[in-house]
This record gives C-alpha cells, structure tokens and sequence, in this order.
C-alpha cells in the first residue's frame, strides 16, 4: 500500500478472551505503525446489546480492507449477520472460525483467501494467545498489504494436560498425580477445563470449582483440553484427553466428570467435525455420571436481575449441545467481570461461590451412587398428584403403578433393602391411598397424623425456612403467611405423605395448593409453593436421607416452580426444593419439550419410555351400522341407482339418530337441497373416524408391548407413516394390491381405478397388512419367510415397496422394540452410578423408528436449525389448508391470526408452527447458503404469496420462551420485513394494524417510541420466570361463571410482552388490543400418541385463547387444529370437529375402555381425566354437544357393569366425573335429560358416602 492509505482491519469476536487478544494486538500495532494500520474490534454479545455498536459494525463492515470473524456457538450469535457478511465479502478479504464445521465450509469460499493463506492464518488463530493474535494480524498487514513487518512464527501451546495446583503439571508431576488418582479411596471426579482458560490464566472460576471439589473430599482429575482434534497431531482434542487422563494404564478410576467446556464434546471432538456424532456418547464408555457446569456471560448484577439465567448465546454452548452428550445440565459456576488489563477492558470468569459449592456437592452424590452398596443406598419414588385422590400417579400414557412394582421388585433383586412386596399395581395405589395423601378431605386431622410417614416438628422445619433467602422468605410470607402455614400442617407441624418402606420412601409429589389461592389466579401468575411443598423435599434429602429420588410420569410440578428459566440461583424454588439430589425422571418419548424443562430446571436425568400400543379405532354400535349402511349405497351407486334415494334417507336417519349430522352441522335442509354432497360428508367423516389411531391400554415401564395383537398392532403403528424411504404399511399393501396410493387417500369416496369405491379398498388393505403382520408374528419375524406367505404372494401389484418395509419391520423395528426391555436396564444403571445413555425424543409413530430403543437421556434438536426446509414446507401447507377453511367459513381472509406455540411441537416437527407462521405472513426463512441453519427471513413478493399478508399473534408457552429466544427474536424480524413492504393496507394487514395501533397509541399519550415499540410487537406468553396458562386451575377450583372469567385469568397469565427487548413484562392491555381483531385461532399437533383431550394443557392454553378472543372482539373466533402426524398429509380440524372425532374414536370407543380395564386404578384415572379435558374444553371454548356429556354418564356411570369396575379399582374417579356432569348441567353447558340427572345426582351422593366411610 506504500503508506498512502490505511489498512483498516475488522475484527469480529465471539470469546472474550479472544476480544481481549485482538484488541490488544489492534492497539499494538496501531502503536507501531499509526500511518499504516488502523482497526477496531467487535463482541457479537456487545453487538447484540447495543444498537449503536450495531450500527458502527455495519460502518466498520463497509470500510474495512480485511475482516477476522469467529462464532463460538454459530453465526446466529450475531443479529442480521446476513447483512453484514454480504457488506464485509463484497469489498474486502475475510478470515472466518466457528465453533460449527459447517459454518466454515459454508462460508469460507467467500473469504477471498486460498487454502494455503486460510492454513498458515488458523495455525495463528486456533493457538490463541496475544502474541499468536499480535501475529496474525501482522501476517496480514505485511503479506496482504505490504505494511507494518514480518509476522514471526505461531507460538506452539499443550493441545492436553493435567491442570494442578494452578499449573500446568510436568512429565514427573502428571505421572505421579495419576498414580495418586489410580490409588486414592476418595471418589474421583474427572474435570474438562477448556484448554484457552489455562493459557488465558483466565482460571479463578475453575480453580474455586476444583477446591470445591477437594473440600467435598473428591480427589479431583484436572484435565485441560482444546476440543477438537488437529489433523497434525494425534496427542490432541477431548478424545485422547478423556483416553489419557481419565483411564491411566486402562484402569477404571473415575466415580464422576464434570465438563466446563461446553458445546458437544461427542460432535466437536471427532477429528471431521462429527461425522459419525451422535451414534454413541463419548462419555459412553466411561459408564460414570457427566454434570455440565454452566458458565454465564451475565455480570453479577445482569444475573441478579434477569430471569434468563443463562444469556442467549451461551445457551446454545452450555445447555443444548450438552444435552445431546448425556450431560446432567446443573448450575452455573461461572459469570463474567469486567476488568482493566493496561487500559483494554476484559471480561474474566468469576467464581459464582454459593453455586460452585452446590454443582461440588451435586457431583459427590452423584459420584457415591458408584460407590455406595444398593443395600445401603435409600431411595424416594415419588408419584405426581393432581388434586384428589383418584388422581394419584398421574403420567402421559404409563401405568405408573405396574410401572414401580415393577421398579421396586427389581430393585429388591439388586439389593436395594424394601421390606414389603406388591403383588401388581393395584395393590400399591391402595397402599398409598391407605397412607396419607395430600387429599384429606375425607378423613379426620387425628387420621391424618397416623396415616403419614413422618411428622416434622416445627423447629426442625423451621431450620429448613430459616435457611432460605430474605427475598424467598418475604415471598412465602406474602402468599402463605406466617410459618408454616395451613397447607399439610397438623398444630404447627408438617405431615409428610407416602411410605416408608425399607430404605426406599414411596410418596406423592406434594400439592402446588392452586385451590388455596382461587382469587390469585386473576392477578398473579407467579407465586411460589406453599410451605409444605418445600418441607416436603428438604424433609426427602435431609431426614430420609434419599441418596437419589425418582420422578415418575410426565409431568410433575417441581420443574415449573417459579425461578429463573436455565442455570438456576439459589433463590429459585426448583433449586430449593430438589437440593443436590441425583434426579431420575420417567418420561414419555413423545413429550419432549416438558421433558427438556425437568432436565433444566430440576438437573433431571431422563429416562424415557414407549407410548402405549394404538389400534384403528374401528367402528362400533351406531357406526357400525352406519359404515355398512354406507357400503351399501355406494355399491348400489354402482348397480341398481334405483334404490340409491331411499338408502340416503336412511343414511341420513342413521346420521341423525348417532348425531353425526351435528358433527357436520347437516340439517334437513342442507341434506334436501344436496342429499349426494351430504352422503359423501358422512362418508368421510365415518372413514376419518375409523382411521383414527386409539390408544390400547397403558405401557409399563421396562415393558415391551405384550406379544399378540398389543404387540403386532404396535408394530403396525411404527410402520403407519414413511420412515425415510421407507414406505408407509398401508400404502406399501394398496401398491401391491395394484393401486395407486396416493389416489386412495386423497379421494376415499371416489371410484378406484377397477371401479371399486377408494374407502374399500383402503379398508381391505389395512385388513391385508393386519394379516401379514400377523403371519409375520407366526414366522418368527424372519424377513425370509415373507416370500413364501399367502397373504404377500397373492397380491396382484408391485410388492417391491411391501417388501422392503416388512423387512425394515422385521429387521429394525422389532429389534428396537425388543430393547424396550433398557427402560429398566437403564434406570437401575442410574441408580448405580451408570451413564444413562442419551437418545433423541420425539414420536417414533410419525416416522421415526429411529428414535427407539427408550430408556434414553432424551434431547432436543438444534434451535438454530428451526425452522427446518421440511418443516417450512409443511408448515405452508398448514397454512394453506388454514385459510381454505376459514375462506370457506366466512368468504373472506382473517386479517389477525392467533396461534398458540409450544416448546414440544416445535422440537418434535422442526418449527412447523413457524412454517405456518411465516407462510401466513408472507415471509420466508433465510438459510446459510446450502445448509440447515437459519440466519433471517426475507419477505416473498406479494404477487407470489397468494393472499394478504395475515398479521399473526403469538402466545408462547413459558418453555417455548425459556428454549428458544431465538425464534423470538426471528419473529420480530418477520414482522419488521413484512411491515417494511410497499404494499397497500389491504394486501399488508400486518402494516395495517401496526398504523392503526400506533395512531391508537399515541392517542393515548404514549411517546413515539414505545408507540412503535408496542406496535410491532406479536410475541406474547407467561410473565418472566412464571408457567401456564392459569385457566385450567381456574376451572379446577371452580371459582368462575363464565368464559370472561377465564378471559381475565388468561389475559392476566398470558398478556406479557416478549421480543423488541422486552422480556416478560405485563403488557395485557396490548394483548387484548391484538386478540380483538383476531378471526381465528390455531393450536397445531405433530402425533397420533397424544391429543387435545389427552391433557388439561391444551384447553388452559388453546381454549383459554378462544375465551379471551372472544371476550375481547365480541365474537367467537373460527378455532382450528392441525395436524401433521403424517408429515405428508398435513390437515386441519375446526375444534368442535376434533372433540367429536376423539369422543367417538377414543373416549366411547369400546377398543379404549377394555384396554384401560388392564390396568385398575390407573386405567380408571384416565377415563377421569379425559372428562376433565373435555369439560375443560366446553367452558372455555364451547366446543361440546348433549350427546356427548349423555353418552359419557350412559358408557362409564349408567351401564353397571362398567361402573362397577371403576367403582372397584378406583372410586374416586366416579365421584369426579359425576360432579362434573352435574357441574355441567349446572352452567347451562349440558341441557340434560331430567331422569339421567337424578341417576347422576344419586350416583354421586352413594359415592360421596363410600369415599367418606373410607370403603374405597
């Protein structure tokens, strides 16, 4: 450059002790060479903060000569990193790291640099010290630009070593202290340090960690490690640091690790970035608990005040990718200070002490389950209970009573100490019923006392509340009163529910109490656990003395207690109540996002279990007749049409008569004017009906599905749906049978190719695949035999495809069903101090065989790849089939839409919620260059959308909030493009509503900017640190009389304002300025194993949105479900619609009653809860008909035989659903018949009066 111009460098850091190396390097040389050089250095985190840092990077982007940009954690770190790579690459050289290989091979091509240039910068880059950063610089001033001098060689630093005594250990050092590992009697916890922090000298958080430890009385293995391995020298990266240190000579030292590094140790550290990541944990072979200390990047004071805990682009590195290791995710031992290092600010680790000492003592108990003999070990179980009795041991599809009989049996093999045998699950519930409960409604305070496991004295209790922070104890005080409270309180003592039996303690997750606090609801949505709640697990870990406890059943309620969202304080009352405890959870595979939070809020190791077995649910009684009356007329339609009038007069009386009409909103009208159109409804309607999935029964954990028809039906479910390229089942049969797949589906009520009605012939194929699967079953499952079967080699059309996917199912699918059996393994692994194995969650019947075997550490996908290209598509067509709808509803297009988002659906489908989202904005996801990630959105030209641009309203759930503060922050952007657009009002309803609000706003006298801020914003959910949606308890409590009620609690809960900076605060009166314009409402499922009766989630959340809209505009929104358990054919239901279809599919089905009849108590509860969602439903959004509150007191209370057996295994529960009949017909929700009422009002006094003299 000969002088005549600057060389302006651009430096772009994502570390801060990299941040602090190059501006120190800037500094130095712009010291040296002032005419020459010049530059400035940038943290994507101060960025992100600080929108006029923004800004000047943007300036620095456009006038830089050369720019160094790294990522540690993904280029996502940096807001609208699009922009600026575009502005850096189209002028200037670039030297580009990240901590994802992929970015790199992404992104290097643009960088202008050869191979060899890219090489010899790296070999600077990845040695980070302030000299090698010094020297890469001048290597680029001198070889690039001819200015400033020779760079000198990188400086060679340890790739791995023995961090002791705060250094680095010699030869003789390393090799003594491993011999004091391989010989010491305390327990030895391996700890993977970050190879930087060593060189860095940036140690005082590790160091307090590693004391901790000693103090603990561990004898800590210090291990130092850069991460990834270099091609150059095999002595390097986390896998020969683990060889090395922790198996010295291959002997077995360790009894625990504790990982500081983090990201995935598992996927970085293969030496091609993770090509084989995820097909076992590194941590595998080493058979030992692994805890991930969290590091913060948040201040002391940031930490304090801010109920993220972890800040956003740490999260990624120290909770996500950690979890697809296995790691335990505990608590942060680490936050950032600013320090002055010779005028340059630095931000250092700081020792987090409070929570260093708790990580130490979580990791020693977690290390003496190695070592600790099971007959010593003692153990608590505890059941979830929502409130009444016959609503104990509450879990998503698991018979949690076989499920620990079963548990505790194995445990008494394996020398746990138990003193009392269950002969089955049945017995079990009893005994707990027979002990105290948190249900004391029926017995006397004198009962109570004897009936509890224990007694707590108040001064003994008392120590646990004097321990407690002045801001906890103030908060308890608040909304409990004085100490101890009214809440499992005997004189000032606190009983403790459950049993003693042996060393292991059975109880009941104390009560949340939520009946206690009926008016809160309306004006609080956070308010902390009674007392009791908190006794109860101080009085588990220090008078039981629990060496570990078990959750069982999704889900409980310690995880959504109030406190920070990940990287928990010790003001946090998940923290307070659950201690150090090693924390095994049972967990539904299929219910992921609750899953996640009980891993993150609770330090929960999963263990995840299968879903129930599922059948077609078939027709029965008045269907059935209508199915055969329907086969009828649509063979007459194809030989004596004569007749075809008078068989749709009784297709339309056998309609009438089974209120299918109401199902269709048909009437003698709309039948009169057009009796083919309506025939063919019903047609597809009794077709979807019969071709719902059901569940059968109730896994036990441990369990595979019993051989037979639960066995071969759940093979059948596994195989429903493409798996890959494997075909579908059913679609492989029609192939074979010579028709064309697709077709049949699409058009059940059209002839098929030979004439034949469609719905038939899908009916004889899904008959057809029942045989062979069966036939299989004979044949032992061998893949073999297929050829030679009657039911394959008859078939007259291409068997290619069917016998592809019947040797997948022999091959694969049973296998992996087979191993079931590692439920069990694997909780006992625990148990012993084992690694429990980490697995991807998700629903294995929508394609996913691959998620199998359960008994997994479950783990959620990568935020930054949401959402994903198929989940867009998808997420279209949901959109697409959304608008149709209401089009046809209301002749026009809804200007607002509000959805509800979920954590769960979003993990399992990849973002087809944001999909949908986007696709109804009229945006779309922008992605680095060829692969998954997601770095913006950019608007789609409005002539290509198809329809206006729909302004869509989000409630989040507090998960969703807590997961991904990403996709919060993709939604503010979707809305600022959209609104950007130079559109009309009436093709930009979004712009529309964003003028109208700020004209409306600053009306009302707020300034400009909060106008706008508020304006813009779309992103609504549960206030920060809180979880819910308030309706469901509301409606528990009974302390409402109509949907505003519910509307006030869910505006309460659900009003607070996310994105645009805004991080939970009550904005309610937005929200309702955003949902009185709103037209129709979404909630979207992913999965046949659970629906929208299956919790009382989905009414608190989607119902509760029905009822504010509704209150709010004046008028009931249309309210729509999707569906996209097959991802090939997504669909939507209006509400009302899929109430009818789960009634009559499942909740009537005689198939869903005789499997629950297996399982006793359990069995009975869920017919119990699933009234409770149904009338959940109909309060808050009117979604019922008489017929159905008629044939559930007809099938479960009126007929004898069935009430007898809920009246023998579980009585409460007929108690329950005759009061909420009764509850029903009170609020004018059901105008019932007068006699069924009397029988109701009967049944539920004799009831009360069992319950009361304690018979059942």
């Amino acid at each position: 450059m000969g002088g005549r111009n600057m060389l302006r460098l651009l430096c772009l850091i994502d570390t801060d002790d990299r941040t602090f190396y190059f501006q120190s390097a800037l500094r130095r040389l712009q010291t040296e060479f002032p005419d020459e050089i010049c530059g400035e250095c940038f943290s994507p985190m101060a960025v992100r903060m600080d929108k006029t840092k923004h800004a000047a990077l943007m300036k620095a982007a456009d006038a830089c000569d050369f720019a160094v940009v790294y990522f540690h954690g993904g280029c996502g770190n940096l807001p609208d990193f699009t922009a600026f790579w575009k502005r850096v690459t189209s002028h200037a050289r670039c030297f580009f790291q990240s901590s994802l290989p992929e970015e790199i091979g992404e992104l290097m091509p643009a960088s202008r640099l050869a191979p060899s240039e890219y090489q010899a910068l790296n070999d600077y880059f990845s040695r980070a010290t302030e000299e090698n950063c010094y020297n890469m610089l001048l290597w680029i001033a001198h070889g690039f630009f001819d200015v400033g001098k020779p760079a000198l060689p990188h400086e060679e630093i340890p790739h791995t070593g023995l961090y002791v005594g705060g250094e680095i250990s010699g030869a003789e050092t390393e090799k003594d202290y491993l011999r004091q590992a391989c010989e010491t009697k305390n327990p030895v916890i391996g700890m993977l340090i970050h190879r930087s922090y060593i060189q860095s000298g940036n140690t005082s958080a590790v160091d307090a960690l590693i004391a901790a430890l000693e103090k603990q009385g561990a004898f800590v293995l210090p291990v130092f490690s850069s991460l990834s391995s270099d091609s150059a020298n095999a002595e390097s990266g986390v896998r020969f640091a683990l060889e090395r240190y922790f198996r010295p000579g291959g002997k077995e030292i360790l009894n625990c690790i504790v990982v500081t590094t983090g990201f995935s140790l598992t996927h970085i550290g293969y030496p091609d970035g993770g090509g084989n990541e995820f097909r076992s944990s590194v941590f595998e072979k080493w058979n030992v608990p692994v805890l991930q200390a969290m590091a913060t990047r948040f201040t002391a004071e940031q930490y304090a005040e801010k109920t993220e805990g972890i800040d956003p682009m740490s999260l990624t590195s120290n909770v996500f990718q950690p979890e697809m290791d296995g790691q335990v995710i505990s608590v942060p031992y680490a936050m950032c200070e600013q320090r002055d290092c010779e005028g340059i600010g630095r931000r250092m680790w700081k020792p987090m002490e409070e929570r260093i000492a708790h990580l130490a003592r979580l990791a020693i108990n977690f290390a003496s389950l190695t070592r600790k003999k099971n007959s010593e070990k003692k153990v608590a179980i505890l059941f979830h209970n929502m409130p009444g009795n016959h609503n104990i041991g509450r879990g998503a599809g698991l018979d949690t009573f076989a499920s620990v009989q079963k548990l505790l049996t194995r445990m008494r093999e394996e020398g746990y100490a138990l003193e009392t045998e269950y002969a089955d699950g049945q017995t079990l519930a009893e005994a707990l019923l027979g002990a105290l409960t948190n249900d004391t409604a029926w017995i006397s305070s004198e009962e109570a006392v004897r009936r509890a496991a224990d007694r707590v004295s108040f001064g003994d209790a008392r120590t646990w509340y004097d321990a407690l922070g002045a801001e906890n104890r103030k908060a308890l005080l608040k909304d409990w009163g004085e100490f101890p409270g009214n809440v499992m309180v005997e004189g000032q003592d606190l009983l403790i529910p459950g049993i003693l039996n042996g060393n292991v303690f059975i109880g009941l997750q104390p009560s949340r109490a939520f009946d206690e606090q009926a008016e809160r609801l309306y004006h609080d949505a956070v308010f902390p656990p009674p007392y009791s709640y908190i006794g109860y697990y101080r009085w588990i870990e220090n008078t039981f003395g629990a060496d570990a406890i078990i959750h069982v059943g999704t889900h409980g309620s310690v995880e959504w207690l109030p406190g920070k969202e990940v990287g928990l304080s010790p003001a946090c009352y998940p923290d307070i109540c659950m201690g150090c405890l090693p924390n095994f959870y049972i967990y539904h595979i299929g219910i992921t996002g609750e899953g996640i939070q009980a891993k993150r809020r609770s330090a929960a190791v999963i263990l995840d279990h299968l879903p129930p077995s599922m059948d077609d649910a078939g027709v029965y009684d008045k269907l059935s007749d209508m199915d055969a009356a329907l086969r009828e007329y649509y063979a007459a339609k194809q030989t004596s049409t004569a007749q075809m009038p008078v068989l749709q007069k009784r297709i339309f009386k056998l309609a009438e008569d089974a209120n299918l009409t109401q199902d269709l909103h048909l009437t003698q009208e709309t039948y009169g004017a057009a009796p083919d159109t309506s025939i063919e409804k019903i047609h597809l309607w009794i077709e979807e009906l019969k071709n719902s999935a059901v569940t059968d029964g109730l896994h036990i954990f441990g369990e595979a599905p019993e051989a037979g028809k639960l066995y071969e039906n759940m093979l059948r479910m596994l195989v429903r749906v493409k798996n890959g390229n494997i075909s579908a089942l059913n679609d492989a049969v029609l192939t074979a049978m010579g028709y064309d797949a697709q077709r049949i589906k699409d058009a059940p009520g059209a002839p098929a190719a030979d004439g034949r009605l469609a719905s038939v012939v899908y009916d004889e194929a899904v008959s057809t695949a029942k045989r062979i699967v069966h036939s299989l079953a004979q044949a032992g499952y061998c893949a073999d035999a297929v050829g030679a079967m009657p039911e394959y080699v008859e078939l007259p059309g291409d068997r290619t495809p069917l016998k592809e996917v019947l040797k997948f199912l022999c091959e694969t699918v049973r296998p992996r069903l087979d191993e079931t059996s590692g439920e069990m393994e694997n909780i006992i692994r625990g148990l012993g101090g084992g690694f429990v194995e980490p697995g991807l969650g998700g629903n294995p019947t929508r394609g996913n065989v691959a998620l199998l075997p359960t008994g997994r550490n479950f783990y959620a996908g990568d935020p930054a790849e949401i959402p994903s290209c198929g989940a867009w598509e998808i997420g279209k067509q949901l959109a697409a089939k959304s608008l149709e709808h209401y089009l046809e509803e209301r002749g026009e297009y809804p200007e607002s839409i509000a959805m509800v988002v979920w954590a769960g659906n979003t993990i399992k489908t990849s973002g087809e919620d944001f999909g949908e989202i986007f696709s109804l904005m009229g945006v779309r996801p922008v992605y680095l260059g060829s692969t998954s990630k997601v770095i913006g959105v950019e608007a789609i030209p409005i002539e290509n959308v198809g329809h206006p641009r729909i302004d869509v309203t989000l409630r989040i759930s507090g998960l969703f909030r807590d997961m991904y503060p990403n996709l919060v922050e993709l939604m503010d952007a979707a809305v600022s493009c959209a609104a950007a657009q130079d559109e009309s009002e009436e093709q930009n309803y979004i712009k529309k509503h964003i003028n109208e609000d700020m004209l409306a706003l600053l009306d009302e006298g707020l300034d400009a900017n909060t106008a706008l801020d508020q304006a813009y914003l779309r992103v609504f959910g549960c206030p920060a640190g809180g979880y819910g949606a308030g309706v469901a308890n509301l409606i528990g409590n009974r302390n409402w009389s109509d949907y505003h009620d519910l509307a006030a609690v869910y505006e309460t809960w659900s009003g607070n304002g996310y994105g645009r900076g805004h991080h939970g605060e009550g904005m309610q009166k937005m929200f309702k300025r955003r949902l009185s314009s709103v037209g129709m409402t979404v909630k979207n499922e992913s999965t046949v194993e659970i629906d929208m009766l299956s919790s009382d989630d989905f009414f608190s959340y989607h119902g509760g949105l029905v009822a504010c809209v509704k209150s709010n505009s004046g008028h009931a929104p249309i309210s729509l479900t999707g569906h996209s358990d097959d991802p090939e054919r997504p669909l939507v239901r209006d509400t009302a619609k899929e109430t009818a279809r789960i009634m009559r599919s499942r909740v009537l089905n005689p198939k869903w009653l005789e499997g629950l009849k297996r399982h006793g108590f359990k069995g009975a509860q869920e017919i119990s809860k699933a009234v409770d969602s149904f009338f959940g439903w109909d309060a808050s959004a009117e979604v019922a008909e008489d017929w159905m509150y008629a044939h559930i007191a007809e099938n479960f209370l009126l007929d004898g035989e069935t009430r007898a057996w809920i009246e023998a295994v579980n009585a409460g529960v007929i108690y329950n659903v005759a009061g909420k009949l009764l509850e029903a017909s009170r609020r004018g929700m059901w105008h019932a018949d007068e006699e069924m009422l009397t029988q109701l009002q009967g049944i539920f006094l004799q009831t009360e009066g069992l319950l009361e003299e304690g018979k059942r």
